[in-house]
């Protein structure tokens, strides 16, 4: 199971490298559940978010300072009862909707937390859709102040 883990860390790695490049040896389909167009545009368009909400306090997020993070981590998978549930969800985890970009200090904050209120707006919210394009946060790391998960959790407040 880690050597899967290993190799699909590596493609999600080679495909942030290769945005903007003329050619790649990716199976985007395979990998990310979309074609190369798709997943550049919705990585660039995450990015973008990024830039334009958080880049006057924390700086400037390309794809080559950007580390590509599953939103829902990976290691969730080792709580599923059998290898072959582990391993479709591996490749689900990997699906394009489920990556965005951070800086490297903020994905290793974010690390592998995750809790039963995330993994509710994620499903909900994230996972397979294509217009997602905000930086998610956990809950579980203290995500209050994100605005979609604080409307999420009280429906009653104003965005």
């Amino acid at each position: 199971m880690q050597h899967l883990h290993n190799k699909l860390y590596k493609k999600i790695r080679e495909a942030v490298k290769l945005i903007g490049a003329r050619t790649s040896s990716i199976n985007y389909e395979l990998y990310f559940g979309c074609s190369r167009e798709i997943f550049e545009t919705s990585y660039l368009a995450k990015i973008a978010y990024w830039n334009s909400n958080f880049h006057a306090l924390l700086g400037l997020l390309t794809p080559h300072n950007s580390q590509a993070d599953h939103i829902c981590p990976l290691s969730i998978v080792f709580k599923l009862p059998t290898v072959a549930l582990q391993i479709q969800a591996s490749w689900q985890l990997c699906h394009y909707s489920n990556i965005q970009p951070l800086p490297a200090q903020f994905n290793r904050i974010k690390s592998n937390y995750w809790c039963p209120v995330d993994h509710r707006f994620w499903q909900d919210h994230i996972f397979m859709m294509t217009d997602y394009i905000e930086i998610y946060w956990p809950y579980s790391r203290g995500s209050a102040g994100h605005s979609r998960i604080a409307v999420y959790l009280k429906p009653d407040a104003q965005d």
